[in-house]
């Protein structure tokens, strides 16, 4: 039951009033990175956005962009490479599977793709979520905080 305590927390930060906040994510600004990210370094910047419809969080950071719908329960529906272009994702899945007291959980996730090896954007309306499953319930964004006040000493 502790764990299940913990998916929960992890949940149910605050409420999807947040997303209003977002920008809004506009692809004609996406750029495609490249270069050898290891030896140039990557000027882009990291950040979230809400899609035109409010409907997905969209994670870009020039060398990936992934974007996860939210209702009826957040699943990853497109996951791209942007140095390449090349499609991630093939399948929508739980994020998560978690097994209390002998029984399987999932975490997230939609159901209703009958084809797995493509997915079509006009289908995500069509998808559902099963009442066992741990439901998202809202998100937070915060800056990355250090775990370890880490100093370092030499150029490794």
């Amino acid at each position: 039951m502790r764990l299940s305590f913990i998916i929960f927390i992890l949940f149910s930060f605050i409420h999807l009033q947040a997303q209003i906040n977002l920008p809004v994510y506009d692809d004609s600004n996406e750029e495609n990175y490249s270069s050898d990210w290891l030896v140039t370094p990557v000027t882009i910047k990291a950040g979230v956005y809400k899609s035109d419809d409010a409907k997905n969080i969209i994670l870009y950071n020039g060398l990936v962009k992934r974007v996860f719908r939210l209702q009826p329960n957040v699943a990853c529906v497109d996951f791209e490479n942007m140095s390449n272009g090349q499609q991630l994702l093939r399948a929508i899945k739980p994020e998560a599977e978690v097994i209390i007291d002998g029984i399987n959980y999932n975490v997230g996730g939609l159901y209703g793709q009958t084809e797995n090896a493509y997915l079509l954007p006009a289908w995500l309306n069509n998808f559902t979520a099963h009442d066992s499953d741990f439901h998202f319930t809202s998100f937070k964004i915060n800056n990355l905080q250090p775990y370890i006040n880490w100093k370092p000493k030499g150029w490794a």
